[in-house]
């Protein structure tokens, strides 16, 4: 049994147009002759099937396969072209300055619109381009036609007109004029709700002649495209006219020309005019030819009048005389003097004392004026009244301090005396208290005290300079006296090397030595006294036995010797003292 099966058709090539908006098709439907359903279709669709999408498929030669009952493939094709719908993009907003530059239309719509529309209505350009000085604002229509239709969106233009600041003004006003609104003074129609530069004292546009000053003042507004716009309105203030403060003087007839202008107070403008007119036709009065009287100065300008007075006054006139006394002209160091106003006719007095505390004084009689460095110093008074002043001048002398010294205290015995010895310039001695003094005006008197005492010098030198210094004596009462019962000559020790009377106190004496059951070897009454080696401890008298006898040359031999000492203390007591003595050779 022989079966014969026809081979499947992929039928014949096929074309077809559509727009990218059109509804699916199926492309099987596109072949011509008897096509075989059930093949492929190379590329593929977005479908996988059949079934074309013109708004994802794209144009081109889409071809359909079918297996021959052999085994080959079999195919033909569907050219299809997808036409694309026109696309204006998306509505678009513009706002616009009447100063801003030229703008595109089409640059303004949203999305990517197609070339080559058209807009309505017409813009001057012919195009898309807005020009906001020409073309008026409201909503530009941009379309799009082809085969498959036609697209319209929307641009919306608003132009909006730029402020103004007006143009430049110019106001003039008095000093005392009352608050004026700058912006009332600008040209032109001004935008309000600008600012201003520089600030007034306002804060606002407000403008308070008592305050702000001439100027040139700026009004700036912002253009609706950023930038600032400016006018001035320049300011001037005229103050009102001032003749300061009255003023008066007293002339004498033999005075010299004074210009009244310099007797006005405050700050009075120039330019002025004087009445009654003086005789130099100016503000210039002559005491000799002008008569006394109230002189008038005025000053006018746009702002109003001013005037003021000067009471001009000629009389019998008189110059002080000065002069004055003082208590010293000759001072030391530290004194304070007084001056007594000796001037006639005067009414006012200056004072200047050069090296003085205080170093001025304005009193009539100025009290207690100290002088406290060495020096010769001028003192002077100018004494004056309204017609004038006179001066004198002397000159004082202060000197300084003298310095006496009248040493270091002094020690002495009871019944001693000791003279008192100053060193320092020449002058006059006063010693106080005088007790127990040979002369109490004396330069060195001599004390011969029976207690301790201090004495005060009090000196004054040529000058009349006085100062003081004091000295005590102390007086030694205690009464003491020693032997020693051994000495040795050539022992090193000075009080040792002779034999002294040791003591204090000690008025007369007499010391003499024996040898054991012989002759007396040695005997002295020197009652010279001097302090021990050390220089202080006191007393030993008279020069010492150094053991030869008699002071003679010869020396005695080691031995012990006996002594007798009498005598009398200074205050009139008698001692004895016996003894031996041991001489070491």
């Amino acid at each position: 049994v022989v079966t014969v099966t026809a081979s499947p058709s992929p039928g014949t090539n096929g074309t077809v147009s559509i727009c990218s908006n059109a509804p699916l098709i199926n492309l099987f439907d596109s072949l011509n002759g008897t096509p075989t359903a059930g093949g492929t279709w190379s590329p593929a669709l977005s479908s996988g099937t059949d079934v074309f999408d013109p708004a994802v498929d794209t144009s081109g030669t889409y071809t359909y396969t079918v297996i021959a009952c052999g085994g080959g493939p079999l195919t033909a094709d569907v050219a299809v072209v997808n036409t694309p719908s026109p696309n204006t993009g998306t509505d678009g907003v513009l706002i616009l300055c009447s100063a801003d530059p030229v703008a595109d239309l089409f640059l303004q719509l949203g999305g990517t619109p197609d070339l080559g529309g058209i807009w309505s209505p017409v813009l001057t350009s012919g195009t898309g381009i807005f020009d906001p000085a020409v073309d008026t604002g409201g909503t530009y229509v941009y379309a799009v036609t082809n085969s498959c239709g036609t697209s319209t969106n929307n641009v919306v233009v608003t132009v909006t007109a730029s402020p103004s600041p007006g143009t430049n003004g110019t106001v003039s006003m008095c000093s005392n004029a009352p608050l004026i609104n700058l912006f009332d003074s600008l040209n032109g129609t001004p935008t309000a709700g600008g600012t201003w530069s520089p600030a007034l004292s306002s804060g606002t546009g407000v403008f308070d002649a008592a305050f702000d000053t001439s100027g040139t003042y700026t009004y700036t507004v912002i253009a609706c495209g950023g930038g600032p716009l400016t006018a001035d309105v320049a300011v001037s203030i005229t103050p009102l006219p001032n003749t300061g403060t009255d003023g008066a003087l007293v002339f004498c007839p033999s005075d010299p020309i004074v210009d009244l202008f310099s007797l006005l107070g405050g700050t009075p403008d120039t330019g002025g005019t004087w009445s009654p007119v003086l005789t130099s036709g100016t503000g210039l009065f002559n005491p000799a030819v002008d008569v006394a009287g109230t002189y008038t100065y005025t000053v006018s300008n746009q702002c109003g009048s001013s005037g003021n007075d000067v009471l001009a006054t000629v009389g019998f006139c008189s110059l002080p005389t000065s002069g004055f006394g003082l208590s010293d002209s000759i001072l030391c160091i530290g004194d304070c003097i007084d001056f007594t106003d000796q001037s006639t006719g005067a009414s006012s007095w200056l004072w200047t004392f050069n090296g003085g505390s205080p170093a001025s004084s304005s009193v009539q009689n100025p009290p207690t004026i100290c002088f406290n460095t060495p020096g010769t110093y001028t003192v002077q008074q100018v004494a004056s009244n309204i017609n004038g002043s006179d001066t004198t001048v002397t000159t004082i002398v202060v000197n300084a301090i003298p310095i006496i010294d009248l040493g270091d205290d002094v020690t002495i015995d009871l019944g001693d005396n000791t003279t008192l010895n100053p060193s320092g310039t020449n002058g006059t001695y006063t010693w106080v208290p005088a007790t127990w003094l040979d002369c109490s005006t004396c330069v060195s008197p001599v004390s011969t005290p029976t207690d301790s005492i201090t004495y005060t010098a009090l000196f004054v030198d040529s000058n009349g300079c006085t100062t003081s210094d004091q000295v005590k004596i102390f007086v030694e009462t205690d009464t003491a006296v020693f032997v020693p019962n051994i000495f040795k000559p050539g022992s090193g020790n000075p009080d040792n090397e002779r034999l002294y009377v040791f003591g204090q106190g000690i008025e007369s004496y007499t010391l003499m030595i024996f040898e054991r059951w012989g002759p007396k070897v040695y005997e002295t009454r020197d009652i010279t006294r001097s302090n021990l080696n050390d220089g202080i401890t006191c007393c030993k008298y008279g020069t010492g036995w150094g053991g030869n006898y008699k002071d003679s040359e010869k020396r005695l031999n080691t031995a012990v010797f006996d002594y007798v000492l009498n005598g009398t203390y200074k205050s009139g007591e008698f001692f004895t003292r016996k003894g031996s003595i041991t001489l070491l050779k």
